[in-house]
């Protein structure tokens, strides 16, 4: 066509690009002399121009993309999208796209059956990640498209918002598969660096504030896969680092991640508006949460370095999601509120640092119906709620660890921090396999009805500088002996007068299956104006100190009530004796505990007053036991015979 002499209107038709049926045909309007691009628009040899005439859709080829996976299409390509065709198709074939992006124009879609690959190595001075083959702008789809990467620092495509390009809005991505590179980010073009050797950042946002222009919405990306490079970044002993990530919404709003499958990755998919300590410019002093309304909806994470985690989110859900394999942490949030976290599955054959985390300044997150494995022979970490939480709720999750170390569920602050002690902390209904629970800290917290097998029995149950605890309908499964107080399978500790007022309730507990007189154990010491009550447990010993009643000196004013407790060991010398409990500043009451025997000769044992011994075997005209009204031990207690049964 080019060495024909056509002239000004007329209309020419040809039957390919380079040559015939190379599926490149298209039709062109011959115009007078102007402006051409060498790829749509040709100049002829008499210098009239061929202008293709593009309709509703525009295959690449038509605009000179050769896609045999070796000649640079990159040119070519972004001829396609110039012509503002509103749909763009890439059949099959591989269209080689060098250091350049292909940026969309509004509305317009890119679909096709064919791959866009980057064989560039990784530029050391930029920033992560080097580039987007496809940047996405506002009203975009992209999908059914291959894309391969060589450095792992590229991703398919995603949206870069500014003040000068504009807010990246309403974008839908579907299955596409992205190899050795990432699948989607949105995020503000502002820059951001990165060590490349050892792989963490130097900076999160080096050109900040970020601006409410600057945060993407409506983003929709499902059904997607995405290959990481296992032996990528091998040099820092880790190989599965590659640190671009499967789904990333940086400051977006309104964003879901849909059945997308990642591996080999260093983030597999996550949600970032901001840190939650101030090393960057959106530290959590000073700015809003601006990641908001974020869905992570089913879809698998395997041999990542943490994926599925949230920094300063808002009104947000993890669901439906699985993990296997991981090197940090899974279905963790940072500075977040108003999350839910329903139905995952997280099986740790890595040795992780943890799943189900709550760290750093969250509220109102919720874990319910979620399934967290440690795998054998693993040294992975269990759930974690660390420094300045509220409202954090675990209920209803199997959590099992057949791994190597001792896991349990932590709530704590970090040593040396002044942030506040995490508050309203509850943990119900769920099952745990060789897993315990253990605060390090806190107020208002509850840890009720769950279910503990294969515990190692001491602490099973542990709270620490706690104030107003409550504990109740928990079973806890003890095999072997558990011999003394300190190594209850309950058990709280007060070890300053740092925390002098709350109540704490143990009722209802079932610890079962050992042997030795551990069961319920307060540590008190030097504490007061608490009330401590211990009612209808089932336990081995219960515990109170000395000091908890006795330190009428300092003015502690401690209550304690004792009652309806099934135990072998309930008041003994170590602790509580008869006398004490009459010489406590507050209320005391002690436990009436109920016995059977079938004379007074076998009443040998150890009683306190009110304690009451019910005969065994009951007949007519006799009495129907008897009730201790002086305690004592070995014989030396006095009792008065219950009435009479009744002929």
């Amino acid at each position: 066509m080019k060495l024909a002499t056509l002239q000004a209107g007329q209309f020419v038709e040809t039957g390919g690009y380079y040559a015939k049926g190379d599926t490149g045909a298209a039709r062109y309007l011959i115009k007078a002399a102007q402006a051409f691009d060498g790829y749509a628009d040709h100049e002829l040899v008499n210098g009239t121009i061929a202008v293709l005439q593009v309709g509703y859709s525009l295959d690449i080829r038509q605009v000179g993309a050769v896609i045999d996976g070796a000649n640079n299409d990159t040119e070519a390509v972004k001829a396609a999208v110039a012509t503002q065709a509103k749909v763009l198709t890439h059949g099959y074939g591989q269209s080689l796209i060098k250091h350049s992006e292909i940026v969309l124009g509004n509305y317009q879609e890119f679909t096709g059956r064919g791959e866009f690959i980057n064989d560039e190595l990784p530029n050391e001075l930029g920033g992560t990640p080097d580039f987007l083959l496809i940047r996405c702008t506002q009203n975009n789809k992209v999908t059914d498209l291959t894309f391969t990467g060589l450095n792992n620092r590229v991703y398919a495509t995603g949206c870069w918002s500014s003040l000068s390009a504009g807010r990246g809005k309403n974008i839908t991505v579907k299955n596409i598969t992205a190899n050795l590179c990432g699948i989607f980010i949105s995020e503000p073009d502002k820059g951001f660096t990165l060590n490349k050797i050892n792989e963490t950042f130097t900076s999160w946002v080096s050109s900040g504030p970020v601006l409410d222009t600057d945060i993407s919405e409506d983003i929709t990306v499902s059904d997607c896969v995405m290959y990481g490079d296992p032996i990528y970044n091998a040099q820092t002993g880790d190989p599965d680092t590659s640190q671009v990530a499967g789904v990333t919404f940086w400051f977006t709003r309104r964003a879901s991640s849909i059945n997308n499958n990642v591996r080999y990755s260093r983030f597999g998919s996550w949600a970032y508006g901001g840190t939650v300590v101030a090393s960057d410019n959106v530290s959590v002093a000073d700015t809003p949460l601006l990641c908001d309304e974020i869905q992570f909806i089913g879809g698998t994470a395997r041999d990542v370095h943490s994926t599925f985690w949230m920094s300063r989110a808002s009104n947000s859900s993890i669901t439906g999601t699985t993990s296997l394999g991981y090197k940090d942490v899974v279905l963790d949030f940072e500075g977040c509120a108003g999350i839910t976290c329903v139905g995952n599955t997280v099986i740790d054959t890595d040795g992780g640092g943890g799943a189900m985390v709550c760290l750093w300044g969250n509220s109102e997150v919720l874990f319910s119906a979620n399934i967290f494995r440690i795998a054998a022979g693993v040294s992975g970490l269990g759930p974690q709620c660390i420094n300045s939480n509220s409202d954090i709720v675990y209920d209803g999750n199997i959590i099992s660890n057949f791994g190597t170390n001792d896991s349990a569920l932590v709530v704590q602050e970090i040593v040396g921090t002044t942030s506040p002690r995490s508050d309203n902390i509850t943990i119900i209904n769920n099952k745990f396999d060789a897993v315990r629970v253990q605060f390090e800290s806190g107020s208002n917290v509850t840890v009720n009805n769950n279910k503990f097998k294969n515990t190692p029995g001491s602490n099973t149950i542990k709270f620490f500088q706690t104030t107003d605890t409550e504990c109740k309908g928990n079973t806890i499964k003890v095999v072997g002996a558990l011999a003394g107080s300190s190594n209850s399978p309950i058990q709280l500790v007060h070890s300053a007068a740092l925390f002098l007022t709350g109540t704490m309730l143990f009722e209802g507990n079932r610890i079962l299956g050992h042997t030795g007189n551990s069961g319920i154990s307060v540590f008190v010491a030097n504490e007061g104006a608490n009330l401590i009550e211990m009612v209808n447990n089932k336990a081995n010993g219960l515990h109170v100190p000395n000091a908890f009643i006795t330190d009428i000196a300092n003015n502690y004013r401690g209550q304690l009530l004792i009652q309806n407790n099934y135990a072998n060991a309930i008041t003994d010398s170590e602790h509580i004796a008869g006398s004490e409990l009459r010489n406590t500043g507050g209320t005391q009451y002690s436990n009436r505990s109920e016995s059977y025997a079938n004379s007074p000769a076998g009443l040998t044992g150890t009683y306190r007053q009110g304690d009451i011994v019910w005969k065994a075997l009951p007949t007519a005209g006799t009495t129907l036991g008897w009730v201790i009204v002086t305690g004592g031990t070995g014989g030396s207690h006095t009792f008065k015979d219950m009435p009479s049964l009744v002929v």
